[in-house]
């Protein structure tokens, strides 16, 4: 039984998958890069592609791996904690948010197994996000192979639904969407709001110091 985070996949009936090692390497950073990538990727995508989280990737009911966050047009939300390929289409885009342990050893050595069975199965763009080095690495497939062709600190595409990636120092990761917001944790929105309150307040109470009332 394979399994991820400590939790087992469904397994195939007669079938010996490939595991997949439970994830040691998340960390707080991680955790938040991707919550705010998967909220950005499913607001500027709805309705024209699926955007999964953490979810076993398998593929002819003998492989399987487990991305951060996959992009497949044309899919509708259900209950799956499996992404058959076939009979589900191909994604058209993975991403990982890297952690120091994929730079060393076994961490290492699964995301290069990654890569290689997304370019066997036909995943056009894969995204490799590393908050704590504060690069992000973008690889497309060209003759079978996921090859890379840039490392940066800026990254936007149509595949990705417009919405843009920065890493402008290490330890630092900004989402945007299209429109230019960025994306925050669901504490900054509150504090965020919470300020924009307290600023209205303050123009209000002027307002009325000067004899102006504010909700005329």
């Amino acid at each position: 039984m394979a399994t991820y985070h400590g939790v087992m996949a469904p397994e195939a009936v007669g079938i010996q998958l490939v595991d997949e090692a439970v994830d040691v390497t998340a960390s707080e950073l991680h955790v938040r890069v991707l919550f705010r990538l998967r909220a950005a990727l499913a607001y500027a995508l709805r309705g024209k592609a699926g955007v999964l989280s953490e979810i076993f990737l398998r593929v002819d009911n003998r492989e399987q791996a487990s991305p951060d966050v996959l992009v497949a047009p044309g899919i509708t939300p259900g209950t799956r904690s499996v992404y058959d390929v076939p009979p589900e289409p191909v994604p058209s885009v993975t991403v990982e948010v890297l952690s120091p342990a994929n730079a060393i050893s076994r961490g290492r050595s699964e995301l290069e197994a990654k890569r290689s069975l997304f370019a066997r199965i036909g995943v056009a763009l894969h995204i490799e996000i590393n908050p704590d080095d504060g690069f992000i690495a973008v690889w497309e497939l060209g003759d079978g192979v996921l090859a890379r062709t840039e490392l940066c600190t800026t990254y936007t595409s149509d595949a990705i639904g417009g919405v843009r990636l920065e890493t402008p120092a290490p330890g630092l990761v900004h989402v945007f969407l299209p429109d230019g917001r960025e994306v925050l944790d669901d504490h900054e929105e509150l504090a965020r709001g919470d300020r924009e309150s307290a600023r209205a307040e303050r123009l209000a109470g002027k307002l009325r110091e000067l004899g102006i009332d504010p909700e005329s």
